[in-house]
C-alpha cells in the first residue's frame, strides 16, 4: 500500500509526463464510475427483493380471500331455503372485507375486484336463492384469480 502511494506521488509530483497524469486521472474516474454503478445495482436489487417479498405476502392474502369466497360459493342455498339471509350476509361481509383489504394494496386491485361486468348470465342460476348475488360472486372470484395471475399490475 505504501509503495502504491509512493508511486502515485512520484507520478503526480515527480518527473511524470502529462500523458501519465491523464491516464491516472482517467483510471481513477473509471474506477469511480464502476463503484457508483455497483452501488446502484445493489440498491436496485434490494428494492426488487423487498418488493417481491411484499407481493408474495399479498398474493397469499388474496389466495385466502379467494378460498373464503369459494367456500361461500359452495355453500350457496337454493331458492326458498331458510338460510338465504344468512348466506347473503356472509357474502356481503366477505365482499366488504375483501374490498377493504384490496383497497389497502392498490386502488386498481379494488376496482378490478368490484367489477362485475363479465358476470355470467343470471338465467343459468335460477335455482339459487339470489342469482344476481351469486353471479356477482362468481365474477369477483374470477377477478381475484386475475389479480393473483398479474400481481405486477395490481399488487
Amino acid at each position: 500500500m505504501g509503495d502504491i502511494i509512493h508511486r502515485i506521488g512520484q507520478m503526480l509530483f515527480g518527473g511524470a509526463r502529462p500523458i501519465d497524469r491523464t491516464v491516472l486521472i482517467v483510471d481513477v474516474l473509471v474506477l469511480l464510475v464502476i463503484v457508483i454503478e455497483y452501488k446502484r445495482t445493489v440498491r436496485r436489487e434490494r428494492a426488487d427483493n423487498k418488493r417481491k417479498a411484499v407481493v408474495a405476502v399479498r398474493i397469499n392474502s388474496v389466495r385466502e380471500m379467494l378460498s373464503e369466497g369459494q367456500k361461500i360459493q359452495n355453500s350457496a342455498v337454493p331458492s326458498g331455503h331458510t338460510d338465504t339471509d344468512r348466506w347473503f350476509q356472509r357474502l356481503q361481509r366477505w365482499t366488504d372485507s375483501t374490498s377493504a383489504a384490496l383497497e389497502l394494496y392498490s386502488a386498481p386491485a379494488c376496482a378490478a375486484f368490484l367489477d362485475v361486468s363479465e358476470a355470467p348470465p343470471m338465467s343459468i342460476y335460477q335455482t339459487i336463492a339470489s342469482p344476481q348475488d351469486f353471479v356477482h360472486l362468481l365474477a369477483r372470484l374470477q377477478n381475484l384469480r386475475r389479480i393473483m395471475e398479474h400481481p405486477e399490475i395490481y399488487l
